[in-house]
């Protein structure tokens, strides 16, 4: 958390200077690793502390170029936590990154994953656009696709008891 300087005329008499939370951007977390910023990113997702996951996963992408599996984890956990926190449309350009730059490492555990992050954020045509992708990638493995395919059915029709059923509701 970033912290403000107030400075009245009282605390300048005494010389006393007091800190206060600031409004505004959110402080950028710095990490001296790739490791460090991988567990500190998983760690925040896990407790849904979103800016400081988005602030880790970003930073393991970033210094990932130069190994496609970690760029690719990286991108996933990334998108996921934009999606989590509401901000499809960049979710939706890092997993396009995953599908256009990281083709070859994408699997059918990837699309599930980007497939589960977007029903979680009741998205539904990113879904199906999302299972378009794995049909045509992936075509003979699309069976391991089928509860993907169901919660689809219930965003469409509104079906939250199946969604819950599928464990898409609640935490």
């Amino acid at each position: 958390m970033r912290f403000a300087t107030i400075l009245t005329p009282a605390l300048l008499a005494t010389g006393l200077v007091l800190a206060l939370p600031s409004c505004g951007k959110e402080a950028e977390a710095s990490f001296t690793s790739v490791a460090e910023a991988q567990e500190a990113g998983a760690k925040a997702k896990s407790t849904k502390d979103y800016p400081t996951a988005r602030s880790a996963f970003q930073y393991v992408a970033d210094q990932s170029a130069d190994d496609p599996a970690a760029l690719y984890n990286a991108l996933l956990n990334l998108g996921e936590v934009q999606a989590a926190s509401y901000q499809e449309a960049e979710a939706e350009g890092t997993f396009n990154r995953v599908s256009t730059e990281l083709k070859d490492q994408l699997d059918v555990a990837g699309i599930k994953r980007i497939c589960s992050a977007w029903i979680h954020a009741r998205q539904p045509e990113r879904v199906k656009a999302s299972l378009d992708l794995a049909k045509n990638l992936f075509p003979d493995d699309m069976a391991k696709l089928d509860k993907e395919q169901q919660a689809l059915t219930a965003l469409e029709s509104g079906d939250e008891a199946a969604l819950a059923s599928l464990g898409y509701v609640g935490d």
